[in-house]
């Protein structure tokens, strides 16, 4: 499996329990035109072994799972083969972005992978008074009636983590989320003595600093492992078309079938039942402003 991935060659856990140090075919690279990275971590790679150290990636085996997301005209493959995504955000430094979030189930939902919620930083509740993010508790009640698992975590105060401890236990998982909302420093709570570095917030611009550079599979003492992760500060949608977008919102399916019209986008068009459960409130608004902000930028 592979580990980590570094500029010209990657690490690569092998059955035998070694650690080997790889370069990677050039033909694999070649099979991978249309993606940014052709192997990644979490990818079950056969190498043909150099020394009890070294080796070549021969081949990829084909992906169950990826988290992913759109940059420079190509997929980016944040991981692969995990079985959910952590979608780490936090209550203030940075601000809670419920469309992000929004964003990266989408990804996950396309990815075949199982989505769960974790807000740190949950020390800090009532220091961030954005009127644009919905209220905190609604939100998670929310989130948690579509179906989707919500953890209020904070890494400094040691709140939430063996929730969050038991949700990682024998499980491949990858933690994603915004620069500087804690993801290293949650990984560091769920096991002591991990030693992933860690980072402030920026005093300046108020955003996360990047701390973890490269995607890197950490095993876990309880069993299983997780993908930590290098925030990000923009996520967009890779190949998901505006056709088929509406059905990773769960909360639309009910209603898309009574819309007047069979091709609708739940925006401008009459006789959109979308958009009545929205004024209905069967559907929220700020879930529903995400879909449009997402059908839009595409």
């Amino acid at each position: 499996m592979i580990q980590y991935v570094g500029a010209l060659d990657c690490r690569v856990l092998t059955d035998d329990g070694k650690t080997r140090r790889c370069t990677v075919r050039q033909v694999v690279r070649k099979l991978s035109r249309d993606q940014r990275n052709p192997v990644v971590a979490g990818d079950f790679a056969w190498i043909l072994p150099l020394s009890d150290e070294e080796g070549v990636v021969e081949r990829i085996d084909p992906r169950r799972s990826t988290l992913s997301r759109y940059n420079d005209r190509k997929e980016h493959i944040i991981a692969a083969n995990v079985d959910q995504a952590v979608i780490v955000s936090s209550i203030a430094q940075p601000a809670l972005k419920p469309g992000l979030i929004d964003r990266f189930i989408v990804s996950a939902l396309k990815g075949n992978t199982k989505p769960i919620i974790c807000v740190n930083k949950s020390d800090l509740r009532g220091n961030d008074d954005d009127p644009e993010v919905p209220d905190l508790d609604a939100l998670v009640e929310g989130y948690r009636r579509l179906g989707y698992p919500v953890v209020l975590c904070s890494a400094a105060q040691d709140v939430g983590i063996e929730e969050l401890r038991d949700l990682l236990t024998g499980r491949l998982t990858v933690f994603a989320g915004q620069s500087g909302v804690g993801k290293s420093s949650l990984l560091n709570a769920v096991q002591p003595g991990l030693g992933r570095l860690t980072n402030d917030v920026s005093d300046e611009s108020g955003k996360g600093r990047h701390t973890t550079r490269v995607a890197e599979l950490v095993p876990l003492a309880a069993g299983g492992w997780v993908v930590d992760t290098p925030g990000i500060r923009q996520f967009q949608l890779w190949d998901v078309s505006s056709g088929e977008l509406d059905a990773y919102f769960v909360e639309f399916l009910p209603h898309i079938p009574h819309c007047k019209f069979p091709n609708c986008t739940h925006i401008h068009e009459s006789g959109c039942a979308v958009k009545q459960a929205v004024v209905n409130q069967a559907i929220s608004t700020h879930r529903y402003e995400s879909y449009v902000r997402i059908l839009t930028d595409q």
